[in-house]
């Protein structure tokens, strides 16, 4: 028997043994690949909107964490004027006490001891002073006028006097015939103009200055002089 037909023999009783044309179990060869491919396009559309769905939540987040990021640079801008003025303010108001304070020392100031007058009283050239202030400068103008007089006219107890004279001391030294410094005559210790007359206590003033002194408290420096209660009467001292 030629080769090719026992070739062709063998291959027949093969498919008769087996029944290979009618088999369940024969495979179709395009099969596994339509169903692969399927799974494929499946697969590639799910991960195409998976990544459509992720991108927009990524864009919605952006433009969130965008919005926040500008309105939080508008806080901060805001909050950095709003410290730049409360500092200005604060600048500002300490100018205007210090110019305050300024303003007090020079117009309530006493001339003499450079403090915030205490008990004042004005003369008639309209110049304010302590109360001590002044009485003390009437006695340093007495003890001038005493200087110029030659010793030997004067008794011992006005050589050298330091302590405050006294109604009879001055009217022995100021009046009647015998007086060794005729007159009664002091002056402005500012602008030494005379004064004929006794210095005259102005409440206004000294309420002004009061209250000042309450509200400043320890930033005006103030003299540690006692007050008087009635010292208009102690003018006596110096004049008639």
């Amino acid at each position: 028997m030629a080769p090719c037909r026992r070739a062709m023999v063998r291959q027949s009783h093969v498919n008769k043994h087996y029944n290979l044309r009618s088999s369940s179990l024969k495979l179709n060869p395009s099969l596994p690949s339509s169903k692969s491919s399927s799974c494929i396009d499946n697969d590639n559309g799910l991960l195409r909107i998976e990544l459509t769905i992720a991108h927009e939540a990524v864009s919605k987040i952006g433009t969130l964490l965008s919005t926040d990021v500008n309105q939080l640079r508008k806080e901060l801008a805001k909050a950095k004027r709003e410290k730049e003025k409360a500092f200005t303010e604060r600048d500002n108001i300490a100018v205007m006490h210090q110019n305050f304070l300024h303003s007090a020392d020079v117009v309530f100031q006493c001339p003499i001891c450079q403090t915030v007058i205490k008990q004042p009283f004005t003369l008639e050239c309209h110049h304010t002073f302590c109360y001590h202030c002044l009485v003390s400068s009437f006695h340093d103008r007495i003890r001038a006028r005493l200087s110029y007089c030659i010793n030997e006219i004067l008794p011992e107890r006005f050589q050298h006097h330091l302590a405050p004279f006294t109604s009879a001391e001055v009217k022995e030294l100021c009046d009647g015939p015998y007086a060794m410094i005729p007159g009664r005559f002091y002056t402005c210790p500012t602008c030494q103009a005379y004064v004929e007359k006794p210095p005259v206590e102005i409440p206004l003033i000294s309420e002004v200055v009061s209250k000042i002194m309450g509200v400043l408290g320890p930033d005006i420096e103030r003299s540690e002089r006692t007050v008087l209660v009635n010292a208009a009467a102690h003018w006596g001292v110096f004049f008639e």
